[in-house]
């Protein structure tokens, strides 16, 4: 489950990152407490399709590597989110479109991608799905909510568990090598609950279909922080793609 270079096997990183944000999740509740219980239902409903969302990403990793299909998967998310955005009340400016259309290009081609990938490509396309629509029902129930961080704990820990209960008809556990991956559910699960619960408290009142687009930003420092410190292949491709994408959250922000 451990591959070679001390590189960890993605079903490993998974379950650490998910159990991790569980442990988080369950002291977060027990500090502020649970929330609202209008709101329950919606964060067992977003616990829910995060584990469509986990399986479909380690089936993406499978069939393509990281550089290619989380680029994919996060930039077309917030398409979904525009589509959506057009059938309910959100109000997003035609300039807010257009930064948001560049961004999301920006990102979407960031890397090429090989013509042996296409089932890689719909398994990322359905992990972009599953974020659009885990971020659509967090709108709608941190909205009947009066504590973002209650909120994101409560649905935190309800993904955690179920993700768990996914794995049990599954011979071959992971567990052994879990004490492996420390900075996975130690380090990586801190910022990875912080990151979401920054989106989560900013769509109390910003569309959701812009907090997505925003969020995304991540693949862009990405690729920096890749080049710089990791001594990656960034070419001239990649710092067209950066400098569309920040074109589109200039945009965005008018």
């Amino acid at each position: 489950m451990v591959r070679g270079r001390g590189r960890l096997d993605p079903m490993v990183s998974m379950v650490a990152l998910s159990g991790g944000m569980g442990v988080i999740s369950a002291v977060m509740l027990a500090v502020y407490g649970l929330p609202p219980q209008a709101s329950w239902i919606w964060a067992l409903a977003s616990g829910t399709i995060h584990i469509g969302y986990y399986w479909l990403l380690l089936s993406s990793y499978r069939h393509g590597g990281l550089g290619e299909a989380y680029p994919l998967a996060r930039g077309s998310a917030p398409l979904y989110l525009l589509i959506v955005a057009t059938l309910s009340e959100s109000v997003i400016s035609p300039t807010q479109w257009g930064g948001a259309m560049l961004l999301i290009v920006g990102l979407i081609a960031m890397r090429p991608l090989s013509a042996s990938t296409w089932t890689m490509r719909r398994y990322a396309l359905g992990t972009g799905l599953m974020i659009a629509c885990y971020s659509y029902v967090d709108m709608r129930g941190v909205r009947l909510s009066d504590s973002a961080i209650a909120y994101k704990s409560l649905g935190s820990l309800f993904a955690a568990l179920l993700f768990a209960m996914s794995l049990l008809p599954f011979k071959v556990m992971p567990w052994r090598q879990l004490g492996q991956a420390k900075l996975v559910w130690t380090v990586g699960a801190g910022v990875a609950f912080m990151a979401y619960f920054l989106a989560v408290w900013a769509m109390q009142s910003t569309p959701v279909a812009l907090v997505s687009a925003l969020r995304e930003t991540s693949i862009v420092f990405a690729v920096v922080i890749g080049g710089l410190f990791l001594r990656e292949n960034v070419g001239l491709r990649q710092l067209i793609c950066a400098v569309i994408a920040v074109s589109g959250v200039v945009l965005i922000r008018v």
